[in-house]
């Protein structure tokens, strides 16, 4: 049976039964199309629906239409597994932090909810605070570790030195750069960009330093969830069985952990802070 692979970025699998599907087409294995509007795939015709960190970048108000067209592709007693931050872990997270009386981590925990939900420009602070803490590698390593478990892979961060891409965590990191710099290349996106500019150069300086935001596709995050709002709307939406998985487990036998959830060293690809969730389409 196929499985979808929504949103998929960079990492996706080159398997007949893996459909990888997101916005832009970075590779001949992935089909781009728009994910806010009709899925191209007839109903009851998918067996698995998967999508990791996409959720929390749809505005609040489409994400029931976006469930709604998971749940018509898939077929009777199909899976949807959706991975995203978790709200009230990354809230314990920060007040854990304070409680403890560790101000930079508690700082940093405020950064990684808030930044990607207003930031104004690609890469944001989050972006700052990694290279700050790239420049100094003898007294910020423990600070390094605790992003990097935090968020794993997600951060768009900025170019490392090249002694920290030595390292296996980093390597990853820079290697994720490299996609992403291969996305904002492409003569489509240059193009929306190029447009945007124009554009945008003809509001008010005042509303447009406040309100609008250059920050790249995939950037910002239009909403946080916690288990018991997704649940509800899962439940709305008619999907049944909504329960919490981790990175490396699932009710679907033959998931493929590795690359989607689990990095090489069988860590969650996405950090600490995720959630998994899966519901099942009635029969």
């Amino acid at each position: 049976m196929k499985k979808l692979n929504l949103a998929c970025g960079g990492v996706y699998i080159t398997s007949n039964n893996w459909i990888n599907v997101d916005y832009v087409s970075s590779d001949s294995h992935v089909q781009a199309a728009n994910l806010l509007e009709t899925l191209p795939f007839e109903s009851n015709s998918i067996s698995l629906v998967y999508s990791s960190h996409f959720l929390e970048h749809i505005p609040l108000h489409q994400v029931p239409s976006f469930l709604r067209e998971c749940h018509r592709v898939l077929e009777p007693g199909g899976v949807i597994r959706l991975v995203l931050p978790d709200f009230e872990e990354m809230c314990r997270e920060y007040l854990s932090q304070l409680d403890s009386g560790d101000y930079t981590k508690a700082q940093l925990c405020v950064i990684d909810i808030v930044d990607q939900c207003v930031r104004l420009e690609s890469g944001g602070e989050l972006a700052k605070i990694y290279r700050k803490y790239s420049q100094d590698l003898a007294g910020n390593e423990q600070i390094r570790d605790y992003l990097y478990s935090r968020n794993g892979q997600y951060l768009p961060l900025p170019p490392l030195p090249s002694v920290l891409s030595q390292s296996t965590k980093f390597t990853k990191l820079t290697n994720l750069l490299e996609k992403l710099n291969l996305l904002i290349k492409k003569p489509v996106y240059q193009l929306d960009r190029v447009r945007i500019n124009i554009l945008t150069s003809l509001l008010p300086k005042a509303f447009r330093e406040q309100n609008v935001s250059f920050a790249g596709i995939g950037e910002r995050h239009h909403w946080l969830w916690d288990f018991y709002q997704l649940k509800s709307v899962l439940d709305e939406v008619g999907f049944d069985n909504v329960q919490r998985f981790d990175f490396n487990t699932s009710q679907t036998s033959d998931f493929s952990f590795q690359p989607l959830d689990a990095d090489p060293d069988n860590q969650p690809r996405k950090g600490q802070q995720s959630m998994y969730l899966e519901a099942v389409k009635k029969f």
